[in-house]
């Protein structure tokens, strides 16, 4: 066996180990298991969401923002019905943002980099704010 090989094994075995380290003192601490991005957290007061919970989120955002829809299949973006239009809540000047229209705001950006999804942080803004805000055009359900 070559040592290149060799090396390549010892470092495989003691990323294993290290992985399995972690995982019992996380257990004998009381803390969850570590996350795969796709489940909600918790995180010093701000809440993160998977992708399950993102759609619900921008709902109720919508929703506080003064806005009425109706959702035939949650989910599914196309079932959605806007039959009251929400309130800008970046322009200076408010003026009525539907839901196909307006996006969501992520307002707090935490220090890892991530922005918070609470309902609580979350701006519904016209596309017009938020291209300015960002200087870049992003659309729903696209990585920012």
């Amino acid at each position: 066996m070559s040592l290149d090989r060799e090396i390549y094994e010892t470092e495989t075995k003691l990323r294993r180990l290290r992985k399995a380290r972690n995982k019992r003192k996380r257990a004998r601490l009381g803390l969850p298991a570590k996350r795969k991005g796709t489940e909600t957290y918790w995180r010093k007061g701000h809440e993160y969401l998977g992708p399950a919970g993102k759609f619900e989120r921008r709902a109720e955002v919508y929703r506080n923002a003064g806005g009425v829809l109706q959702v035939f299949h949650d989910g599914i973006v196309g079932t959605v019905e806007d039959l009251k239009p929400g309130m800008c809540q970046g322009c200076a000047e408010t003026h009525e943002v539907g839901w196909y229209e307006g996006e969501w705001h992520h307002n707090v950006k935490t220090l890892g980099g991530r922005r918070c999804d609470c309902a609580a942080c979350g701006l519904w803004v016209c596309s017009d704010w938020h291209k300015r805000y960002h200087n870049r055009v992003t659309r729903f359900g696209e990585k920012v």
